[in-house]
């Protein structure tokens, strides 16, 4: 063979040249595994700071009782959705890992190690754990939008031979030949 066509041999799929197969993408994606739970920890934290300064503001148009199950709302959402985003596979599953995480830390935390859990304590938890629900559903919407914009450009191409101006012209006599869609 001569050398501008490229054989065989050149489309290993173990070859390092693949960028998804190279040695650096590797390590990226290692270190997005072991990074995902301090990261998404971190924005439990971030979200719960959110949900503080939206308490400090008081805003009119909430009555008060509904104030401590807003507070930790954005929190497990957040927690969940940045999770859920930062997985390199498996992001729906991670999102509802997390969920479950979580759901555990957030009954711990507010219900099951207080010495006598009130309403408001109740309130914090299903503000938290319905928050971390919102983040799966938002993980869920983003991992169904991606994957119908992967599948659309087979889509756009099978529509194109499908149904060409051509074949649609009903006085073409197109329509009885089996190479109609050429």
């Amino acid at each position: 063979m001569n050398s501008t066509t490229p054989d065989s041999s050149d489309k290993n799929e173990n070859s390092d040249s693949h960028p998804k197969r190279s040695g650096t993408f590797r390590v990226a994606i290692f270190f997005r595994w072991i990074g995902l739970l301090p990261v998404a920890i971190v924005a439990n934290w971030v979200g719960y700071s959110l949900g503080a300064v939206f308490l400090f503001l008081r805003d009119p148009i909430f009555p008060p009782f509904l104030f401590p199950l807003l507070l930790l709302l954005p929190s497990g959402f957040a927690l969940t959705l940045t999770g859920g985003l930062m997985a390199p596979r498996y992001r729906a599953v991670i999102a509802g890992g997390l969920l479950i995480f979580c759901s555990i830390q957030s009954l711990l935390i507010h219900v099951l190690m207080q010495p006598n859990p009130g309403l408001v304590n109740y309130m914090n938890s299903t503000g938290e754990i319905l928050g971390a629900s919102l983040g799966v559903v938002a993980v869920l919407i983003y991992v169904r939008l991606q994957r119908r914009q992967s599948r659309q450009p087979q889509f756009a191409s099978l529509e194109r031979r499908l149904f060409r101006p051509k074949a649609l012209l009903l006085g073409s006599g197109h329509f009885g030949d089996d190479n109609c869609f050429d």
